[in-house]
């Protein structure tokens, strides 16, 4: 995940919800049991094209739950309560902050490897499933997307207006199979 420094915490977060997120992004057990499984689950709702940042939130809010059950076991007194320790606005708090940081981190490419096969690039580097988010492809895949569906292609346009061409596309190519 994010480290804290890059996060932009807004004024309003509290100290507690800054804690939770930071327990959370360090600690080991949970991010095996609960961090990847959410993170690979969202990215393949990316790829597929289904991902809803709401329904994000709520995957995140329950890892913040968790991690202030643990949290509180770990570091609460004798008789620790950890819905007291930690209201549900910072909890809320905690798991925006951890969602902020995943669609950054997942807009940047770093979670690929989490990426089922189909929606992968091959070994070799050339085929690809394509993925529905066409800003996820690379100039290779955009040009040989278009000369496919027979535009020119010429090497003056950058990958903005090949991407602008593509999306204009689409429609039509999901209607022949190839998306």
């Amino acid at each position: 995940m994010a480290r804290r420094s890059d996060y932009q915490w807004s004024r309003n977060s509290s100290v507690e919800a800054r804690e939770l997120a930071i327990f959370i992004d360090n600690d080991g057990q949970l991010y095996r049991q609960m961090v990847v499984p959410i993170q690979k689950n969202l990215v393949t709702k990316m790829a597929r094209g289904t991902y809803d940042s709401e329904k994000a939130h709520k995957a995140f809010y329950n890892l913040a739950v968790e991690g202030a059950k643990r949290y509180t076991n770990t570091h609460g007194g004798r008789g620790a309560v950890w819905h007291e320790m930690f209201s549900v606005a910072d909890r809320k708090a905690a798991a925006a902050e951890l969602l902020a940081g995943f669609e950054e981190e997942a807009e940047l490419g770093n979670y690929d490897d989490l990426l089922p096969k189909k929606y992968r690039r091959n070994a070799g580097g050339s085929d690809m499933v394509p993925h529905p988010n066409v800003n996820w492809w690379d100039r290779e895949d955009l040009e040989r997307y278009l000369v496919w569906r027979g535009f020119a292609v010429y090497a003056r346009e950058t990958d903005d207006e090949l991407r602008n061409a593509v999306r204009e596309d689409l429609p039509q190519a999901e209607a022949d199979g190839w998306i």
